[in-house]
């Protein structure tokens, strides 16, 4: 969120309005903190910012009866975004906007304590950007000085920072390329380790997922000869840290495409009328793509390293290496993941082909879902357009890269809606995997099975297990029974289940909470 410049009438208005708000809301008995960010020029918001405020308002509210805060506990905090655990301190205040950030909380507990509270906060990697003052019930200040601590240290030089900013030692641009420099290092690795783990757990459902026609599961090895279970865990193993390396060069692509082209900054009106040179300029994410295919080169020789052969992710790596370089890219853009957060930006293409989101038909929880994981679908699919307008060979060139290439009809369409509907039913995850894959074989022309077989035998397949699905039964004896024949008949529909992984990958891109996208 890059907001434009304030004059200093504005800002000076600010000041006079956290005055007056501070003067209005003290109690006898009871200590204000108010909060702000140390922020220097007159770009209040910077990429990141937002985020940084909101997790600082979730440490000072996470203090414990006696208002001490566990250092075990301050990275830990950022995780929750359920009511908080006691109701001291109480918010008061809560503004962002082109000003900057302000929240004011009321406390019953001792002033000079809250104010070592506060200090404490310093030592978070993120801590000199914090503006946190205590003020007592007649109004007064609690510094570092009443608690005979020493003043607090330049954001450039480490020297006393008063008088760096009296004497105007460091230019106002080295100051915020400073503050930003820290909150790019701070969040890139969160939300890479973040998006890392959500890769990782997609694959590792994908894997659990029991019985699974012809594939490697929990239960047999399919219709494979050269692969098991173990196998497939030293393969994800492997794999792990390279969606963290495709997250960062998302996330850092923002470091050097022009902000003013990007989709955080086009009128939401222009993104819902269909603006197509925002939705399909394939340059408007600026990712690297000689990194980009490098990166994959480089998954996939260690995968055939950890396994000794066998391919057991080409497809996966393809697929979730774009889905996680889109997370970090639609990230660093400040275009939030989780659904707990303001969804503006999230009306790009907000419909799919095959299903059209009505608002009266569906809840909003649902439609804001559907309206995140189109977003993050779209910005890997212009990535995959990238790599085809430019002649670059993708590592996979048989229907991962087609479904990247088309927009993920099959996500879109079969394997999001049929995941989400099942979770919803109160099914379990195992269950609802199941049931996505079946439909996805049912649909998909799978190149893997077609590579084993022919169009006839795939045909006939997907007609008789079309025809079972409309019938009532037990979708797990019947995925079952056809593990059973597909075994028989050596086939694998790998890349249904390269699908289904890519499935739960964006689920948990766009419903998971955690403390790396701590909003």
């Amino acid at each position: 969120m890059v907001m434009d410049e304030i004059s200093l009438n504005e800002m000076l208005a600010a000041r006079d309005w956290r005055a007056d708000r501070q003067r209005a809301h003290r109690l006898p008995g009871h200590a204000l903190i108010c909060l702000t960010l140390n922020i220097p020029g007159g770009v209040k918001r910077l990429r990141y910012t937002d985020q940084t405020f909101e997790m600082a308002k979730r440490w000072i509210m996470r203090s414990n009866s006696e208002g001490h805060y566990n250092p075990q506990l301050l990275e830990k905090c950022a995780e929750r975004a359920g009511p908080t655990d006691s109701p001291d301190p109480v918010l008061l205040e809560n503004r962002v906007d082109r000003t900057g950030h302000f929240a004011m909380f009321r406390t019953a507990l001792d002033p000079m304590q809250r104010k070592q509270d506060m200090v404490q906060l310093e030592q978070h990697p993120l801590g000199a950007l914090l503006d946190i003052d205590v003020l007592d019930d007649q109004g007064h200040h609690i510094s570092r000085q009443d608690l005979g601590l020493p003043g607090r240290r330049c954001l450039v030089c480490e020297q006393d920072a008063h008088a760096c900013a009296r004497n105007r030692t460091h230019p106002v641009e080295q100051l915020q390329s400073a503050v930003q420099s820290m909150l790019d290092s701070y969040w890139h690795e969160r939300f890479a380790r973040w998006i890392e783990q959500c890769a990782t757990g997609a694959l590792l459902r994908e894997l659990d997922t029991t019985p699974k026609p012809g594939l490697v599961d929990r239960a047999n090895n399919g219709a494979h000869d050269d692969m098991d279970y173990a196998l497939f865990l030293r393969s994800i193993d492997s794999l792990s840290q390279h969606f963290y390396h495709f997250a960062m060069l998302g996330l850092r692509a923002c470091d050097i495409m022009d902000v003013d082209h990007n989709l955080a900054s086009a009128p939401p009106k222009a993104i819902q009328d269909g603006d197509s040179s925002i939705r399909d300029n394939p340059q408007d994410i600026g990712v690297d793509l000689d990194t980009l295919i490098a990166l994959g080169k480089r998954a996939d020789a260690d995968m055939m390293q950890a396994t000794g052969g066998p391919n057991t992710h080409r497809g996966a790596i393809f697929t979730l290496g774009l889905l996680s370089t889109a997370a970090g890219w639609l990230l660093a853009q400040d275009m939030p993941m989780t659904q707990n957060e303001l969804l503006d930006a999230a009306s790009h293409h907000a419909r799919t082909q095959e299903q059209p989101i009505e608002q009266g038909e569906l809840p909003d929880a649902t439609i804001n879902l559907m309206r995140k994981q189109n977003m993050l679908l779209d910005a890997a699919s212009r990535l995959a357009r990238s790599l085809l307008s430019q002649g670059k060979l993708p590592i996979h060139g048989g229907g991962a890269s087609q479904q990247a290439m088309a927009g993920f009809p099959a996500l879109r369409a079969i394997a999001l809606p049929m995941l989400r509907e099942h979770l919803s039913l109160g099914r379990t995850e195992n269950d609802a995997g199941v049931i996505t894959l079946l439909h996805l074989m049912a649909e998909l022309p799978d190149s893997n099975l077609l590579a084993r077989s022919d169009q006839d035998t795939l045909h006939a397949i997907q007609r008789e297990l079309r025809q079972s699905l409309a019938q009532p039964g037990d979708p797990i004896e019947l995925s079952r029974h056809w593990d059973e024949r597909l075994i028989r008949m050596h086939l694998s529909p790998g890349g249904c289940a390269d699908l289904l992984a890519a499935a739960w990958m964006v689920t948990l891109l766009c419903t998971k909470e955690d403390s790396s996208h701590a909003h």
